[in-house]
């Protein structure tokens, strides 16, 4: 793609993203992503943020997804998924990092695959997207890494988002 296109202004958010690149998917079930998912692809392991593309949050079986933010190699041919998310305040205990697996004081699970600092009006608000969400993390809930670090980072009090999507079956081409 010619240089003039590789950005994506959203004016409207006041974000500049550099678009890392252009997946086509065949086989889609479910509803696709919406503009600022997090996808995965289940092979590689690579993420990406979608920030453009066809059909988005539609149910047809074929299109593109326009990502920034690429972590890894996305293969052909190779599943992909959403990623949920989790809005946090601020880090504490250094913090986690990508790969991690958080827990709650439940039974709740996240792994972190991408995260973004520094969303909404508060200075160290983030949202950590990731896989393997299991249970229901609370509003204030302490978040601890797995056999790690305890309190490195408290849910949101004032928002709780958990998404699951069903993508499955999505084959990039």
């Amino acid at each position: 793609m010619p240089i003039l296109d590789d950005w994506n202004i959203n004016f409207t958010e006041k974000v500049i993203s550099h678009k890392d690149g252009v997946l086509a998917y065949t086989a889609a079930s479910g509803t696709t992503p919406i503009l600022n998912d997090y996808v995965l692809g289940t092979t590689s392991g690579a993420v990406g943020k979608v920030i453009g593309g066809s059909d988005l949050g539609g149910v047809i079986a074929s299109g593109t997804l326009v990502l920034t933010n690429v972590i890894g190699r996305f293969q052909t041919a190779e599943p992909m998924e959403h990623l949920s998310e989790l809005p946090f305040n601020a880090i504490s205990n250094n913090g986690f990092t990508l790969g991690d697996s958080l827990t709650g004081p439940g039974s709740e699970n996240i792994d972190v695959r991408a995260v973004e600092y520094n969303i909404g009006d508060t200075a160290g608000e983030g949202i950590i997207f990731g896989d393997n969400f299991t249970g229901a993390f609370d509003p204030s809930e302490q978040i601890d890494i797995v056999g790690g670090q305890a309190d490195v980072a408290n849910v949101l009090a004032s928002v709780f988002i958990k998404i699951e999507r069903t993508y499955a079956g999505n084959k990039i081409t």
